[in-house]
């Protein structure tokens, strides 16, 4: 026991004894706060505080003001990126390999102008996505169309635009899957979403009620034509794209559209003997 403790919680007893004894209430005793070291600051600039103030003289307009500081801005972009963008029905590996497909990690050289138009495209977006054009993606199968869209989604989200991707097949899996209050959650945020991409059009299975399908895609691209908001669609097929979409919703699109031709190798077999490399370079160093 602690001896400087230890007369207090011999009186304790005693007097708690007693108390006891005469049928009273046990007496109260305010015991020390565990002692908690100080915290240093995360940010050395604000002291945690989030804002900082600028050095200038009396009568400045900014003397006296607050300013974000930069620790704080980066976390109200974390807090963005989490908060407004969404893999629809993919799985925890799928999202992980998304996350991935960055314009950092694009091979430039492979695509070069794909590569330059979509980035020209991110950045226009990523300052304001409205009335920006709609963008088809459209090539071979592994020219990094996907690769390329999700870039743009990564590149505008960091800037709390709200981001939707998901491929044709997943979002009619989920509407088919989901309660009505369910879709309509469903059909709103591709509707109302910053920038929307459909992956893999072309990949849609046309359902014996197929009509359901057009008309859904009309009623997304429709609400999203009129609110000006781009839609980005990625699909191997790009002449005949009546099987999935209606002659309304093709001339929505076809407003304002950027067509980014994709034509070349296998993208993905390339990537992978890169990953082979690299590899072997680690474990030779």
């Amino acid at each position: 026991m602690n001896e400087q403790n230890g007369p207090v919680m011999e009186t304790f007893r005693i007097s708690g004894s007693q108390a006891l004894l005469e049928g009273k209430p046990l007496p109260f005793i305010t015991m020390p706060s565990p002692y908690k070291p100080p915290v240093e600051p995360v940010c050395q600039i604000c002291k945690d505080m989030r804002f900082t103030h600028r050095d200038v003289a009396y009568g400045h307009p900014d003397f006296g003001k607050a300013f974000p500081c930069n620790c704080k801005k980066a976390m109200q972009k974390s807090c963005a990126r989490g908060e407004t963008f969404t893999w629809l029905g993919a799985s925890q590996e799928l999202a992980q390999a998304l996350e991935k497909m960055t314009f950092e990690t694009f091979q430039a050289s492979y695509q070069s102008t794909a590569y330059h138009n979509a980035h020209s495209w991110a950045i226009l977006a990523s300052q304001d996505p409205t009335g920006q054009p709609n963008i088809v993606f459209t090539g071979n199968n592994g020219t990094g169309k996907t690769h390329l869209a999700a870039a743009i989604l990564h590149k505008v989200r960091e800037h709390a635009y709200t981001c939707l991707f998901t491929t044709a097949s997943r979002l009619f899996q989920s509407l088919y899957a989901a309660t009505y209050e369910r879709q309509e959650s469903i059909f709103n945020q591709a509707s109302r979403a910053d920038i929307l991409c459909l992956d893999d059009l072309d990949k849609l299975h046309t359902r014996e009620d197929s009509n359901y399908q057009k008309k859904k895609l009309f009623d997304i691209i429709n609400e999203r034509y009129i609110a000006r908001k781009p839609t980005i669609i990625t699909t191997n097929v790009f002449d005949d794209l009546n099987e999935w979409l209606t002659i309304d919703s093709l001339s929505r699109l076809s407003r304002s559209i950027l067509v980014i031709r994709m034509e070349g190798e296998d993208y993905r077999p390339i990537e992978g003997r890169q990953d082979d490399l690299a590899s072997a370079s680690y474990w030779q160093r």
